[in-house]
């Protein structure tokens, strides 16, 4: 998929003098399903593209997961490769883990587990994530205890919920009572996290997971899904979902689930060709998408 560089520089801009310097304002991108086939352009291109957003002083990056593609072997080898990459972007780096990297493995226990050693950096409840550039701030994240992946934090008065959430039906290594576990545990996260962004008058939510939530077709997802958008509609407050699985790229700018303050982003599977800048401000109480061109940007012969 190729793209136009007149299309690479269309962008939604905050039409205000003083947006981008305004206080309480957050920044950040998002990618996801990448490096999907893991060639050594591909990976050169992605390492460049986090290279390019430190030069728009994007502060840190999450990714929605997939770091490689379906049904590929899921050996120790292919995490070492994209781990060589995420432990070097400039700025602080947050992932959640996709059904490629976990439930599509013949062994999803064991790729669960490289997964939490090899990318996340078997980390504790509490830790820092930093990037190689001392000039972006670190990020202080708060992981659930019985489930790793799942993480949170707090930047500028907007809280971010990271959830477990891979494709939904798929692969089904895991059994129904492992998937329902996995649905509890996020549940439990996400009631907390919202809670807390009550309790601390957080002027906005961004949520965090692999696949849209209302794909997820298992046992258990219809009570899950339920939850999360009456926290949403009860929170009132601008909310940003950000999903991946489907590559094509999409900003749904408020009616998500029919609900006025939720926005839904996918970010697309090739931000070498064009990523996001995800930007916050509470002056103007929305989320805003500008689109970047990537390394690979091309013109349209």
């Amino acid at each position: 998929m190729r793209h136009s560089t007149s299309i690479a520089i269309v962008s939604i801009f905050l039409i205000t003098m003083t947006g981008c310097s305004s206080l309480g304002q957050i920044r950040f991108s998002a990618i996801g399903d990448t490096p999907y086939y893991g060639s050594e352009s591909e990976l050169e291109r992605l390492s460049e593209t986090f290279d390019l957003m430190s030069t728009h002083d994007i502060p840190f990056v999450v990714h929605v997961g997939d770091i490689f593609r379906s049904w590929t072997p899921c050996s120790s080898e292919f995490y070492k490769t994209r781990a060589a990459i995420f432990t070097k972007t400039p700025m602080p780096f947050l992932i959640t883990i996709g059904d490629n990297e976990f439930n599509d493995c013949v062994d999803a226990n064991k790729a669960q587990a490289l997964f939490r050693e090899i990318i996340l950096g078997s980390p504790s409840t509490h830790h820092v994530i930093t990037g190689t550039n001392s000039a972006f701030a670190p990020i202080r994240v708060t992981r659930q205890k019985n489930m790793i992946e799942n993480a949170t934090w707090s930047v500028n008065n907007v809280d971010f919920i990271m959830l477990t959430l891979p494709d939904l039906p798929g692969n089904y290594p895991l059994g129904t009572d492992r998937i329902n576990k996995i649905l509890n545990a996020n549940l439990t996260f996400m009631l907390n996290g919202f809670d807390n962004a009550v309790r601390n008058n957080r002027h906005a939510i961004v949520l965090i997971m692999h696949s849209d939530p209302a794909l997820c077709q298992v046992s258990g997802c219809d009570n899950f899904n339920k939850q999360l958008i009456e926290q949403v509609k009860e929170f009132k407050k601008p909310t940003l979902l950000i999903n991946g699985s489907n590559h094509e790229r999409e900003f749904v700018d408020g009616g998500y689930q029919t609900l006025s303050n939720w926005s839904r982003l996918r970010p697309g599977n090739e931000p070498e060709e064009l990523w996001p800048e995800i930007i916050f401000s509470p002056t103007n109480n929305k989320f805003i998408i500008k689109w970047h061109a990537g390394p690979s940007a091309t013109l349209d012969e």
